[in-house]
């Protein structure tokens, strides 16, 4: 089953149309003879990574009428304004009651994706992971996108990885356990084997504690370029080093730094991330126009 055509998306779906048309679409009803057929063409107004094209289908099918779609671009495609992304013919009832449901996914997934694509262009070599700072109902569509765009997706849900956080360390610690290596030693020792443990740190004396409990993964959390570069000495020194995800402030500026930064540390080849929540967060929407005509015998 694709990203796109699955149980969470379809839901999706059927609440963006019940929000259109929950009422019907009178003016259309008024005015359109039902009959009549006709041709809807996707074209971007600005250059952008294409985007959620496949959920076209989705909605129309969602929608329960007749289609065709033809000249559909690739996902992942970098186009320029003026692009004609797809064709989709249907009758004109059905384009004018779902044109708005169809552009708002592929408007803010082309979104998501060029802000990708742009980052990771500028990440010199530091990998871009995305966050859960999702719209709420539409992560799996916007982690989608990010992937799309070139990122890579980090945790979907809660369940995905035990990711100790700042907040977990502040209530813990000091009531259930009196130091944070006795809280990761007693969670590894009840955790699945399968389930990796990472732990966002704050300064040096959090990162000793986790690199003394051996887990896979330490978050370097809102550190300067000083604090990481002492923490990723530190890092690699140890004989089985964890893998690295820095976040907090991480910009597209930034990652050419941080890449500068993990050069300098040297010891032990580390895997190093980046994870930025305005990939999702503060996205940009991207303009695209449906224009539709009828069909002329």
């Amino acid at each position: 089953m694709s990203v796109i055509h699955n149980p969470f998306v379809d839901r999706l779906i059927e609440i963006a149309l019940l929000e259109d048309l929950c009422l019907s679409d009178v003016t259309t009803e008024l005015c359109i003879d039902p009959n009549l057929q006709g041709t809807a063409k996707l074209i971007a107004k600005e250059t952008m990574i294409v985007c959620g094209l496949p959920i076209i289908e989705s909605v129309l099918r969602k929608h329960g009428t007749s289609f065709q779609i033809n000249d559909q671009i690739p996902e992942g495609t970098k186009v320029n304004s003026g692009s004609i992304l797809a064709i989709v013919s249907a009758s004109i009832s059905t384009l004018l009651a779902t044109e708005r449901t169809i552009l708002n996914f592929v408007q803010r997934l082309s979104g998501v994706a060029t802000r990708a694509r742009q980052v990771c262009k500028n990440a010199a070599g530091i990998v871009v992971l995305d966050t859960r700072k999702t719209l709420p109902g539409w992560r799996i569509l916007d982690k989608y996108a990010t992937t799309v765009g070139g990122a890579c997706n980090h945790r979907m849900t809660l369940g995905d990885m035990i990711m100790v956080k700042n907040n977990h360390i502040d209530c813990a610690v000091g009531t259930r356990y009196k130091s944070l290596v006795e809280m990761l030693l007693d969670m590894k020792q009840k955790k699945s084997w399968y389930i990796p443990i990472e732990v966002e740190v704050r300064d040096l004396a959090e990162l000793a504690a986790a690199l003394e409990a051996k887990v896979e993964f330490v978050m370097l959390d809102n550190m300067d370029n000083d604090q990481i570069l002492k923490a990723l000495k530190l890092i690699g020194q140890q004989s089985n080093p964890p893998q690295v995800e820095i976040s907090g402030s991480i910009t597209s500026e930034r990652l050419g730094e941080l890449a500068k930064v993990v050069a300098k540390a040297g010891g032990k080849p580390i895997s190093v991330a980046a994870s930025m929540g305005s990939l999702t967060h503060s996205v940009r929407s991207v303009d695209i126009s449906m224009g539709i005509l009828p069909n002329r015998s």
